[in-house]
């Protein structure tokens, strides 16, 4: 018995292109997605350590 979900290759989209058109222009969503973007990602990044454990 196999465990894996059948696919139809000729369908043309699983998500919708632009995912905004599923939320409402007010949805917290966006202002989350705006927040994230405006993080400097600099802050994550840990330097490469080379030559030890």
């Amino acid at each position: 018995m196999s465990s894996f979900i059948p696919s139809d290759r000729s369908q043309p989209y699983l998500l919708p292109p632009d995912l905004k058109s599923w939320l409402p222009a007010d949805d917290m969503a966006h202002f989350i997605v705006a927040a994230v973007e405006r993080v400097p990602m600099s802050a994550f990044c840990v330097p490469v350590r080379t030559g030890g454990k």
